[in-house]
């Protein structure tokens, strides 16, 4: 079982393909595991579940994505560590302020 999930907290945190595959009945025997790649989540979790497939490495995957946006709003995990001190997943980063610096973090924004 592949999941795409973004925003793994709350009712979706932790491995959610996991936990779907037991909530529904499924053998316990079977792995499950949850991808997080933002807007491409989903179409990743097919593409890996495709690969075992035709690489002969699993016999069958169960693959999609899941993602509950009215109970867990777009950008919620990025902001969910200000109550630990963290102002966002970058400005704590020496790194990435290194090589943005503190330019706005957009999807529709190249980086300088």
């Amino acid at each position: 079982m592949i999941l795409g999930c973004c925003d793994t907290i709350g009712s979706q945190a932790g491995d959610v393909a996991r936990t779907a595959w037991l909530v529904a009945g499924l053998p316990d025997h079977v792995p499950g595991v949850t991808i997080d790649r933002q807007c491409g989540s989903s179409q990743q979790a097919v593409h890996f579940a495709a690969q075992g497939v035709m690489s002969g490495t699993q016999d069958l995957v169960v693959a999609g994505g899941v993602q509950n946006m009215s109970a867990i709003p777009i950008s919620a995990a990025m902001v969910v560590g200000q109550q630990y001190g963290f102002s966002t997943p970058f400005a704590e980063s020496p790194g990435w302020q290194k090589r943005y610096g503190d330019q706005e973090v957009s999807q529709f924004r190249l980086p300088r």
